[in-house]
């Protein structure tokens, strides 16, 4: 949490945007001959030459344009690699999803800022 360089979930679709230097790597077909998917790497290198990561692959589906995989490496060899499963987008949400239920919470204060 203290290292700002960390990928976490929250800052996979973001992170790349700023303080590395990005080259194409390799491709590779993931999956069977029914469900085959191309996915292309892209390296990243951290700018900060002080950064605990070695670099990064970021891994794109390019059928669909979008994140399939982070691989991370570390100085010290260590390897942390985040996918995503399934990627839904535009869902009907309830419209209460959002909506604080004070009965749940009557011992909490609330500071309600409209």
């Amino acid at each position: 949490p203290e290292d700002e360089t960390t990928i976490t979930p929250n800052k996979m679709l973001y992170f790349y945007e700023n303080g590395y230097h990005f080259e194409m790597d390799e491709s590779k077909f993931i999956g069977n001959a029914q469900f085959r998917k191309k996915i292309q790497y892209i390296k990243l290198v951290p700018k900060d030459s002080e950064a605990e990561i070695k670099y990064i692959l970021l891994g794109i589906d390019t059928e669909f344009n979008q994140i399939y995989e982070v691989i991370e490496t570390g100085k010290n060899e260590t390897v942390t690699t985040i996918s995503i499963v399934d990627f839904e987008f535009n869902l009907p949400l309830d419209k209460n999803l959002f909506v604080f239920d004070r009965d749940k919470f009557k011992d909490f204060y609330m500071n309600i800022l409209d």
